[in-house]
């Protein structure tokens, strides 16, 4: 709350502990779900770098049989 609010209002520890504990669980369940899609784009990553590989392999032997 600002402090206008304070000194018309006054301040309630009790809702203001209810409201920061909201937003902690409300972060928490972002933070868990921003832990899920990281570790699915490292999954995803990993096949892409194992993908490309393959491909560089198939280029170097498209390569040497373009060169005989």
């Amino acid at each position: 709350p600002s402090a206008e609010e304070v000194a018309k209002d006054g301040f309630y520890l009790g809702a203001m502990d209810a409201k920061l504990l909201q937003k902690i669980e409300e972060l928490t369940l972002y933070t868990i779900g921003q832990q899920k899609e990281i570790e699915q784009l490292k999954k995803e990553n990993i096949e892409i770098k194992q993908l490309n590989q393959k491909l560089l392999e198939v280029y170097k032997r498209l390569e040497k049989l373009e060169n005989q």
